[in-house]
């Protein structure tokens, strides 16, 4: 019987070895939400597949769903996060731990991917300033978690949940910047996640 192939657009939010030469790859992708894939020899010297799979990275991923779990089988970068400032790169790093937390199962979110993705895009084309990176955080997070159905669209901060990203969008952050953090804080409690 032949093995259906699978291929998407995906962000690597991490993995973890396998056996002597194997690792599971921890994905949030574009058509099947968050799932785990094995990468088979991919830490061998060998391996083609290993410089294409760096943490918190966009990449297009073929896969094949096995009988107990899918198997990466090809992958390509997309966009590299490498030549990031080093508080950029913990602004995705949150982010994606954040997703590690909250994905649950298999289930495709085309909103949260196309959020996710550019929110990253921006993040990489942009160079922002402290105070902008942490008005950026904010406004990753609130997206997030409205995508996922832990926080609403109330005011004050619903105008910030669809609004295309730009440095005036950020700067606009600020003032309610403290209030928006608690209740990031009170929807993350009240997940109990």
């Amino acid at each position: 019987m032949a093995e259906h192939l699978y291929t998407t657009r995906a962000f690597i939010l991490g993995s973890t070895s396998v056996g002597e030469a194997n690792r599971l790859i921890d994905l949030f992708t574009e058509s099947h939400g968050r799932l785990r894939a094995l990468a088979r020899g991919v830490r061998l010297e060998k391996s083609k597949l290993r410089y294409h799979l760096l943490l918190r990275t966009f990449v297009m991923v073929s896969l094949v769903r096995g009988k107990a779990q899918w198997r990466l089988v090809g992958v390509e970068s997309e966009r590299s996060m490498e030549n990031l400032s080093p508080a950029t790169l913990a602004v995705v790093g949150n982010a994606a731990r954040l997703l590690r937390r909250l994905l649950q199962g298999e289930e495709a979110a085309p909103l949260l991917f196309t959020t996710l993705s550019d929110s990253l895009s921006f993040l990489t084309t942009s160079s922002l300033t402290t105070e902008e990176l942490k008005n950026m955080e904010c406004v990753i997070v609130l997206r997030i978690l409205f995508h996922l159905g832990y926080l609403g669209r109330e005011e004050p901060l619903a105008s910030y949940l669809d609004r295309p990203l730009s440095r005036e969008l950020l700067e606009a952050v600020s003032p309610i910047r403290q209030s928006a953090i608690a209740r990031i804080n009170d929807s993350l409690n009240a997940s109990s996640l």
